[in-house]
Formats: structure tokens, C-alpha cells, sequence
């Protein structure tokens, strides 16, 4: 079995997203709203690069067809929550 960097980049995304919402409910610095800001544009980048390069090099997987989506809809539900959450508590 290859790893092919496209699925490490979604697999990265399956991290980086719980992670980035724990450090933001943890953190609530202007520093850490800075950092997150940052992480979630790598995030975005990951989500971009993946697809690219998985269509470039013609390493589209099974494995990268299922996890992408999954990746993706995480992401949203996850941030959804999180905003949702912290309008709530300030209300």
C-alpha cells in the first residue's frame, strides 16, 4: 500500500481541525484568535493542495474519495459549533 500525499494532506486536515478548535476554546487570547486564523488558512490550503495534486499526479484513491468529504464536512460542522457556542454563551 502507497501513502500518497494527497491523503496525508486530508489526513492532516482530520488533525488539524479537532485541534484547532480545542486550542481556540482553550485560548481565547487575541494572540491565539491570530494563530488560529493562520491554522485555518492552512487548513483551507490542505483542502486546496489535496484535490490538485491527487488530480495532477493521478493519485486519486478510494481512500482519498472517502476521507476528503469527511474532512470537508467536519471541518464546517466543527467551526459551525464552535461560533454557534461562543455566540451562545455571550447572549
Amino acid at each position: 500500500m502507497f501513502i500518497y500525499l494527497p491523503n496525508t494532506l486530508t489526513f492532516l486536515r482530520l488533525i488539524l481541525a479537532p485541534a484547532l478548535i480545542v486550542y481556540l476554546i482553550i485560548d481565547k487570547s487575541d494572540p491565539a484568535k491570530f494563530f488560529g486564523m493562520f491554522v485555518f488558512i492552512a487548513i483551507i490550503a490542505t483542502d486546496f493542495f489535496d484535490g490538485y495534486l491527487a488530480r495532477k499526479f493521478n493519485n486519486v484513491s478510494n481512500l482519498g474519495k472517502v476521507f476528503d468529504p469527511i474532512a470537508d464536512k467536519m471541518i464546517i460542522i466543527l467551526l459551525l459549533c464552535f461560533f454557534l457556542g461562543n455566540y451562545l454563551t455571550r447572549a
